[in-house]
C-alpha cells in the first residue's frame, strides 16, 4: 500500500535510480490492450492523448506506433532521457520532465489521459480532477471514478520469462524494495541472489495481469 504522504513522494522518485535495468526488465501489456484502449476510448491516429509517468515508454512506445499524438510527463530525468531515446522515431511524441501535478499544457483539450500502473503515485487530490480538466467533453480517462462515466474494464493475463539476474534486477526496481530502505533492501536482494545461485540461476516466469479501465469525460 502506497501512502499519501512523503513516503509517496520518496518511493516514486526511487524509479529513476536504475533507469536502464527499469527499461530491460518492467513487463509491457499485450497489444491487444492497447488495441482495445483505442477502441473503447473512440481514438483514432492523430488524436491527442496525455500519458502519466510514462516510465521509459512502456505504454507511450505502442501509443505512438498507433499513430497517435502522445505528451507523456515522467518525474525522473533518467527514466525520461530513456523514453525520448526510444521514441525518437516518431515526431509526434514527446517526453516532458516534471511532475503531473506542476506540469501545465500548452494547447486544446486532450482526447484522452492514459495512467499505466502509475495513478496511485499521484496527489490524491489531484488524480481525478486534473485529468478532468484536460480533457475535452467525452475525452477518456484510463482509470476512472468520480469525474467519470466507466465505459469499459478488462483485464489481460500474461507471462514475462526472465533470466536470473534480470529477475533480480526488476525487485530492484520495485518499489516495494525501496520502501525496505537502504539497508533492509540490500539485504532482501542479497538473501534472493544467494537463493537464486542456490538454485544454479535458473530462467523464471513471472505472471503478470494488466488491467485496462477506460472512463468518459462527463
Amino acid at each position: 500500500m502506497v501512502s499519501d504522504g512523503a513516503g509517496r513522494l520518496d518511493l516514486r522518485a526511487g524509479f529513476d535510480l536504475a533507469a536502464e535495468d527499469y527499461q530491460r526488465t518492467r513487463p509491457v501489456c499485450p497489444p491487444q490492450l492497447f488495441d482495445d484502449l483505442i477502441c473503447r476510448a473512440g481514438l483514432e491516429a492523430g488524436n491527442r492523448v496525455i500519458e502519466i509517468g510514462c516510465g521509459t515508454g512502456q505504454a507511450t512506445v505502442p501509443l505512438a506506433q498507433r499513430g497517435l499524438a502522445v505528451t507523456a510527463i515522467e518525474l525522473g530525468a533518467e527514466l525520461a532521457a530513456v523514453a525520448r531515446r526510444r521514441l525518437a522515431g516518431f515526431p509526434a511524441a514527446e517526453v516532458v520532465t516534471g511532475s503531473f501535478e506542476d506540469w501545465q499544457p500548452d494547447g486544446a483539450p486532450a482526447d484522452a489521459v492514459v495512467a499505466v500502473n502509475c495513478l496511485h503515485w499521484i496527489d490524491p487530490q489531484r488524480r481525478y480532477s486534473k485529468p478532468h480538466e484536460l480533457l475535452r467533453p467525452g475525452g477518456a480517462l484510463a482509470v476512472a471514478a468520480g469525474l467519470f462515466e466507466e465505459v469499459a474494464s478488462l483485464r489481460y493475463p500474461f507471462q514475462r520469462h526472465y533470466s536470473a539476474e534480470d529477475y533480480l534486477a526488476n525487485l530492484a526496481t520495485q518499489s516495494s524494495t525501496h520502501a525496505l530502505g537502504d539497508v533492509r533492501s540490500s539485504e532482501f536482494l542479497a538473501r534472493v541472489r544467494r537463493r537464486l545461485e542456490s538454485l544454479g540461476w535458473p530462467r523464471l516466469t513471472a505472471t503478470f495481469v494488466g488491467y485496462l479501465t477506460v472512463g468518459r469525460r462527463t
